[in-house]
């Protein structure tokens, strides 16, 4: 099986997310870097502000990395109106749009929207716009990716507790 060599040297490797040809590396330094897994060239590089998590595709999402869905990378980034959760378009880093909140926390996929840990909520965003269109909580911090289950949502808490909710829409 033949496998691309990379084209630019990436250091201080902190996550990764890769679907089918696109492979998103994050540095510890705040950047992505997007690579072509065809031939290994470099698709964008971005630096932000502060990368809270690592970039995520949601195909099938990495715990703790970032995330791909749609051909887009979302990632919590904390920016000019502090804790954001970021959509980027795959092929050329730009961002799509912008929800108010955010955490640490890689997000989860199910049924056309994100599932993402907010600072003390569990946010559904839908994947097209960046609306937030339902909440669980208020709670303490939310600690952990949220992970739908059926019609449950469970996530973790600053307390330690495991908690298991229904979306409010």
């Amino acid at each position: 099986m033949r496998v691309a060599t990379l084209r630019s040297r990436v250091d201080d490797v902190e996550a990764v997310a890769a679907d089918n040809d696109l492979l998103v590396v994050e540095g510890r330094e705040n950047s992505m870097t997007a690579f072509s897994l065809e031939d290994g060239r470099v698709l964008w590089s971005r630096r932000d502000t502060r990368l809270l998590s690592a970039p995520v595709l949601l195909i099938h999402v990495p715990t703790g990395a970032p995330a791909l869905a749609d051909r887009r990378v979302f990632v919590n980034a904390f920016g000019p109106n502090r804790y954001e959760f970021q959509a980027l378009d795959a092929p050329t880093g730009n961002l799509v749009w912008i929800a108010r909140d955010g955490s640490f926390s890689a997000p989860s996929g199910a049924d056309g929207r994100i599932v993402a840990a907010g600072r003390e909520s569990v946010l559904a965003i839908d994947r097209n716009t960046g609306e937030i269109v339902g909440r669980i909580g208020p709670y303490r911090e939310i600690t952990t990716s949220p992970v739908s289950a059926g019609d449950l949502v469970l996530f973790g808490t600053i307390d330690g507790a495991l908690h298991a909710a229904r979306l409010k829409s």
